[in-house]
């Protein structure tokens, strides 16, 4: 899924998705804004994404002259041959990405783990919030995240079973 915003803001919002057992990814999103004033803005909402060949969520965000928001809770991701969640985001923009307790507000409650590569894996340099999730046990195993991440106050047991 793409979303551009010429002059303007871009969105793409995924709720209720299941992507289960793809090729590729399970969910590939682009929210790229062009132009003054617009922000890019994606958002994951009580989606579903295991077993896929690629990762469970990649996700790019840019915004050239705006800022980039990315929010996800209640995301389900495991057992994906790559990443969990990639976001990918690259110069011209800062990037205020919530997965639980940051400044979106999202509560977290995240269900990402077993996943082959990293859980979460976040390739730019603005960090990314992930308070208040499952990484497959009450200690998350560091060698499973990649990037600036705050991924403290880990859940103790699964709040998506």
């Amino acid at each position: 899924v793409e979303s551009h915003g010429a002059m303007g803001a871009a969105e793409a919002v995924f709720t209720d998705v299941q992507a289960n057992g793809n090729g590729g990814d399970g969910i590939a999103s682009w929210a790229d804004a062009y132009g003054a004033g617009g922000d890019a803005l994606t958002t994951f909402l009580r989606t579903e994404t295991p077993n896929n060949r690629g990762c469970g969520i990649y996700t790019e965000v840019y915004s050239e002259q705006g800022d980039a928001y990315l929010t996800g809770e209640r995301v389900v991701s495991f057992s994906n041959r790559q990443d969990g969640v990639q976001i990918y985001t690259y110069a011209g923009s800062d990037v205020f990405a919530d997965f639980g307790n940051g400044a979106q507000g999202s509560a977290g409650l995240c269900s990402i783990y077993s996943n082959t590569v990293f859980n979460m894996n976040n390739t730019g340099s603005d960090p990314v919030t992930a308070q208040s999730n499952w990484w497959g046990s009450a200690t998350p195993p560091a060698g499973k995240f990649s990037g600036s991440i705050d991924r403290s106050n880990p859940l103790a047991a699964d709040p998506n079973l």
